[in-house]
């Protein structure tokens, strides 16, 4: 049976295990306390055409840049603030930035475990830009569903 034919034949499980992937991933913990949530990144991503890849906010031009006056935080949330920021700057997942046309704070949300999660306050953005005709239902879900393609 040829390669072709055997791979039309076989399960999308059988597949992925056959599949090599086509570049070095990086793991990235998700939670420190357990080594069992992490996620893959690529190390590597040449070739792409920035035209693809990058995101513009639609935001209307009759907004006037919002620039949220800083808040003051208890030193637990604090703490927490640093912890996440210093864990985020760490991986490259974010970096420092100069520009403040939009500056929103954020916001500290209890966990069910007594951990703090730290959220973006959106809310000034969100208004100035026009709702989406055609919004991506489930996203997650549809890029979970290309995984391995």
């Amino acid at each position: 049976m040829a390669m072709d034919e055997q791979m039309q034949t076989m399960s999308i499980k059988e597949r992925r295990t056959l599949a090599e992937p086509i570049e070095i991933l990086e793991d990235v913990p998700l939670d420190e306390s357990n080594p069992e949530k992490f996620t893959k990144i690529g190390t590597n991503m040449p070739g792409i055409d920035l035209s693809v890849i990058t995101y513009r906010l639609n935001v209307s031009s009759s907004y006037e840049p919002v620039r949220q006056k800083k808040r003051v935080f208890t030193p637990e949330r604090d703490n927490a603030i640093k912890e996440e920021v210093h864990k985020l700057v760490t991986t490259e997942f974010i970096c420092e930035v100069y520009y403040l046309d939009w500056l929103a704070n954020v916001v500290m949300v209890k966990k069910a475990n007594g951990k703090w999660k730290m959220c973006m306050d959106f809310t000034d953005l969100n208004k100035a830009c026009p709702k989406d005709s055609y919004p991506l239902p489930r996203i997650d879900q549809s890029v979970d569903s290309t995984a391995g393609n």
